[in-house]
C-alpha cells in the first residue's frame, strides 16, 4: 500500500512538472508570434502614416505654385498691356525718340513732358501693385523713373542684367531682379519706333510686396519673401536701406526677410522659439537643393506646414524664396489617428491572445487531466467520483473566467463572432456589442433570425467566401486577416469593417469552427476617399494650366480681330464683308472658350449619382478638358469610337479615370522621349458588356511592377511628381463604384506600317439596358 502511495506521488509530480513547462512554452510561443504580427502591423501604418504626411506636404506645395504661377501670369499679360498701350503711343514713341540725340537740356524738357503725359497712367497702375515703370536708352542709360523722376542719367549696365540683355538681345526679360531701391518681378522690353530702330527698353516692375497682397486677398495664403544677402554685397546698396527694409530671416542665416505691411516681427520671434527652432537642419537641407520643399511641425492644437517657393533672377539662379505658414489639420489628425489605432489595435490584439492562450490552455489542462482520471478512474471508482467533482468546479471557474473575457467584448466597440463551418456560417457565440454595429439584437442570429451572410454586402460576399476558402486549404490552424469589406446593418446603412479570423481544427485537421473579431473602419475609409479628393484637386490644378495653355490662342485671335476692326474703321476701309468675317471668327472663339468652362464646370460639378450617359461625348469632353496637355507635349491622339454605347454610372469619375490613364501615358512618353507620340482610344461592345481600350507607344510597363499598378501609394516617380493614387483610385473607381474591371498588359502592334509597343488599358462596363 505504502509502494502504492509513493508511485501516485510520483505520477503527481511528474504530470505538475509536464504542464508547468508546457505554460512556459506556450507562453514564450504566443508572445512571440504576438510581437511579430504587432511589429508588422506597427513598421507597416508608420510607412502609410508618413506617406499621407508626404501627400500632404506636397499638396501644399503645389497649392503655393499654383496660386504663385496665376498671380505671375496675371502680371505679364498685364504689363503686356501696359507695354503695348504705352510703346504704341505716337507721343511716347516721339518724345524718346528725340531724346536719344538731344542735349542735356533738351532732354530735361523732353523727359518732363513723357513724365506729365505718362503720370495718369501710372497713378492706374501702381494701383494695380506695379511699383516701377522706367525707360532707359540703348546704352543702358537711365531716362526717366516714374517713381523718381528726379533721379536719371546712371549707368545700369552692372547694376540691371536685365537693361543690358534686353538692349543686347532685342528680346523681353521676365524675372525677379534686384536693383538700386528694391527688388521686384521685372517685365523688361526693348522699345522701337515706327520705323523699326532700336531706341532702349522700357521696365515694368511688381513688387513682392504686390504679390504678397494679391497671394492674401485673392487665395487668402499668407506669405513672406526672403532675399539671398549676397545680392546686397553692391555699391548701389547703403546700410540705412537695409535696415529699414530687411531684417535678418528666421528661418536661414543667408537669407534676410522682407519688411512689408504683412510682416509681423513678434510672430516672427514666436515661429522661431517654437517652430523654425526644431527644423533648423532639415530647411538649411532644403534651401541647399534649390528646390520646393514642405516641412512641419507640432504647433499648440495643430500642425504648420512651412511651404518654401523658390525664385529665380533673371539669371535663372535662385536668388529668393516664398514662405508660406499655414495651419494643417489633415497632418494632425493622421497623427491623431494613427495614435489611436496604433493604442488599439495593441488592446485588441493583447486581449484576444489573453483570450486564446486561457482557451488553449485550458484545453491542455484538461486533456492531461481527464488523461489520468481515467486512469486512476479503472483503480478507484470512489477516487474517480472525487476526481470529477473537483473536475466540474474547475470547469466552473474556467468557464467564469471565460465569460469575463467574452464580457471585455460585450462592452467594446469590437464584435466577436464564433461561427460553425456549414453552409450558413451559423453562429455558436456572439458578443453583444454585435448590437452597436449592425442593429441586431444576439438572439437574432442564435434564433437564426439573421446570418452573418446576409450581413455582408451582395457584392462583397464572393470576395470574402473566396478569402475564407483559401484560408482553409491550409493543414494548420491559421490567423488571417481579411481585405476590408462592407456589411449592411438592420437600418439599411453601409459600413466597412476589418475582420480577423482564426480558423479551429480537430484532432483530425478538419475545421469544426471559425473565431474572428470584426472592427469598424467606416471612418478610415472615409479619409482614404478624401485622399482620393486631394487626388482629384491635383488634377483640376493641372486642367487649370491646360485651360491656360488653349486660352491663348482664341484670345489672341479675338484681340486682333477687334483691333483689327477697330483700326479699319478709324481708317474708313472697314466694309460690311470683313465686319460680318470678323465678327463670326470672334463669336466661334468665343463659343470655344465657353465649351472649354462648360466641360471644366461639370467635371468639377460631378456628383455621385448614377446617370445614363452617351460614352462618346464623355470623350470627347475628357479630350477638350487636356487638350491643352495634348498640343503641348506634342501627342497624337487616334480615336476609333463606337457612337451609340450608352452606359448607366457615374459620368464624372469616368472622366476622372480617363485623365489618370492620359497623366500615366504622358508622363511615360515625356520620360522616355518619345518623338512621335500616339494615344489609341477604341470603344466596341461585347454582349452585355462597353470595351474601352486604351493604349499608347511608351514602350511598355516594366514586368517586374506591371502587377503593382494599381496598389496604393506605389509610384516610379519622385515623390514630388507622383502620389501613387492615381491608377489605385482608377481601379476603385472602376471595380467598386461602376461594377467594371480594369487591366493593363504590354502591347506591340503595327501602326502606319510601323511596329510599337506600349501599355494598353482595358476597361469593362456593364452596358446600360
Amino acid at each position: 500500500m505504502k509502494q502504492n502511495r509513493v508511485v501516485e506521488i510520483k505520477c503527481v509530480v511528474i504530470k505538475h512538472i509536464n504542464i508547468k513547462g508546457f505554460i512556459i512554452k506556450y507562453k514564450i510561443v504566443l508572445a512571440i508570434i504576438f510581437i511579430l504580427i504587432y511589429g508588422v502591423f506597427f513598421y507597416t501604418n508608420i510607412q502609410e502614416k508618413d506617406k499621407r504626411i508626404e501627400l500632404a506636404l506636397i499638396n501644399q506645395i503645389k497649392t503655393l505654385q499654383t496660386h504663385y504661377d496665376i498671380t505671375m501670369d496675371y502680371f505679364i499679360e498685364d504689363a503686356k498691356s501696359i507695354r503695348e498701350n504705352i510703346t504704341q503711343n505716337n507721343k511716347t514713341i516721339d518724345i524718346f525718340s528725340q531724346a536719344q540725340n538731344a542735349n542735356k537740356k533738351q532732354k530735361d524738357i523732353l523727359r518732363d513732358k513723357l513724365y506729365k503725359f505718362l503720370l495718369p497712367i501710372y497713378d492706374r497702375i501702381k494701383s494695380r501693385g506695379i511699383l516701377q515703370l522706367q525707360f532707359v536708352f540703348k546704352d543702358n542709360i537711365s531716362f526717366l523713373r516714374m517713381h523718381k523722376p528726379n533721379k536719371y542719367g546712371d549707368d545700369l549696365t552692372t547694376v540691371r542684367y536685365s537693361y543690358k540683355q534686353a538692349n543686347d538681345t532685342k528680346k523681353i526679360m521676365i524675372g525677379f531682379e534686384q536693383g538700386r531701391v528694391s527688388h521686384a518681378f521685372r517685365y523688361v522690353s526693348p522699345f522701337f519706333d515706327t520705323k523699326g530702330n532700336h531706341l532702349g527698353s522700357i521696365e515694368i516692375s511688381l513688387s513682392s510686396n504686390a504679390l504678397q497682397s494679391k497671394l492674401i486677398a485673392v487665395n487668402k495664403i499668407h506669405s513672406h519673401f526672403l532675399v539671398n544677402k549676397n545680392i546686397f554685397n553692391v555699391k548701389v546698396w547703403k546700410t540705412q536701406d537695409i535696415a529699414i527694409k530687411y531684417i535678418q530671416s528666421i528661418e536661414h542665416k543667408d537669407y534676410m526677410f522682407a519688411l512689408t505691411e504683412h510682416s509681423s516681427v513678434d510672430q516672427l520671434k514666436k515661429a522661431e522659439n517654437n517652430i523654425i527652432f526644431k527644423l533648423k537642419d532639415k530647411i538649411e537641407q532644403g534651401v541647399s537643393s534649390k528646390k520646393q520643399f514642405a516641412l512641419y511641425a507640432n504647433y499648440k492644437e495643430t500642425v504648420k506646414v512651412i511651404a518654401f517657393l523658390p525664385i529665380k533672377n533673371t539669371q535663372n539662379k535662385v536668388v529668393a524664396y516664398i514662405v508660406s505658414y499655414t495651419n494643417n489639420k489633415n497632418i494632425s489628425d493622421i497623427n491623431k489617428k494613427n495614435n489611436v489605432l496604433i493604442i488599439s489595435i495593441f488592446l485588441i490584439m493583447l486581449i484576444f491572445y489573453y483570450f486564446l492562450y486561457k482557451q488553449l490552455n485550458h484545453k491542455r489542462e484538461l486533456e492531461i487531466e481527464v488523461k489520468d482520471k481515467t486512469k486512476e478512474l479503472k483503480e478507484n471508482e470512489e477516487e474517480l467520483k472525487i476526481l470529477n467533482e473537483n473536475l466540474q468546479l474547475k470547469v466552473r471557474e474556467k468557464t467564469e473566467e471565460q465569460n469575463q473575457l467574452l464580457e471585455i467584448f460585450d462592452k467594446g466597440d469590437s464584435v466577436l463572432f464564433k461561427w460553425k463551418n456549414d453552409e450558413h456560417w451559423s453562429v455558436n457565440y456572439v458578443s453583444s456589442s454585435v448590437e452597436k454595429l449592425l442593429g441586431y439584437k444576439v438572439s437574432d442570429f442564435y434564433e437564426n433570425k439573421i446570418s452573418y451572410e446576409k450581413c455582408i454586402y451582395k457584392d462583397d460576399l464572393n470576395k470574402v467566401m473566396q478569402e475564407v476558402a483559401r484560408a482553409s486549404q491550409l493543414d494548420t490552424n491559421d490567423y488571417f486577416q481579411h481585405q476590408p469589406y462592407r456589411i449592411k446593418t438592420k437600418d439599411g446603412d453601409i459600413k466597412w469593417v476589418i475582420d480577423y479570423t482564426l480558423i479551429i481544427r480537430d484532432e483530425d485537421n478538419n475545421i469544426i469552427h471559425y473565431i474572428g473579431h470584426i472592427n469598424d473602419i467606416t471612418d478610415l475609409k472615409n479619409k482614404e476617399t478624401q485622399l482620393y479628393k486631394s487626388e482629384k484637386m491635383v488634377s483640376m490644378g493641372e486642367m487649370i494650366g491646360n485651360i491656360a495653355h488653349q486660352w491663348r490662342q482664341p484670345l489672341s485671335i479675338i484681340a486682333t480681330g477687334a483691333t483689327g476692326m477697330k483700326m479699319q474703321k478709324q481708317f474708313g476701309t472697314l466694309d460690311d464683308k470683313l465686319f460680318f468675317e470678323t465678327c463670326d471668327t470672334i463669336n466661334n472663339n468665343a463659343q470655344y472658350l465657353s465649351k472649354t468652362i462648360d466641360d471644366f464646370r461639370n467635371f468639377i460639378r460631378g456628383e455621385r449619382e448614377k446617370t445614363v450617359f452617351k460614352l462618346s461625348d464623355e470623350i470627347d469632353s475628357f479630350l477638350h478638358l487636356v487638350e491643352g496637355a495634348i498640343k503641348g507635349h506634342y501627342i497624337n491622339i487616334v480615336l476609333n469610337l463606337q457612337d451609340d454605347i450608352k452606359i448607366d454610372g457615374y459620368a464624372s469619375e469616368l472622366t476622372q479615370c480617363f485623365i489618370n490613364i492620359f497623366n500615366n501615358a504622358k508622363d511615360a512618353l515625356n520620360e522616355n522621349k518619345i518623338n512621335y507620340k500616339l494615344l489609341f482610344i477604341s470603344t466596341s461592345t461585347e454582349k452585355n458588356n462597353v470595351i474601352i481600350k486604351i493604349k499608347d507607344n511608351a514602350g511598355g510597363v516594366p514586368k517586374d511592377i506591371i502587377n503593382k499598378i494599381f496598389e496604393p501609394y506605389f509610384t516610379t516617380k519622385h515623390k514630388s511628381q507622383g502620389t501613387g493614387l492615381g491608377l489605385h483610385m482608377t481601379y476603385n473607381l472602376i471595380s467598386n463604384g461602376m461594377n467594371g474591371t480594369i487591366e493593363i498588359n504590354n502591347v506591340t502592334y503595327e501602326y502606319e506600317e510601323k511596329e510599337y509597343t506600349g501599355a494598353k488599358f482595358v476597361i469593362t462596363l456593364p452596358l446600360s439596358q
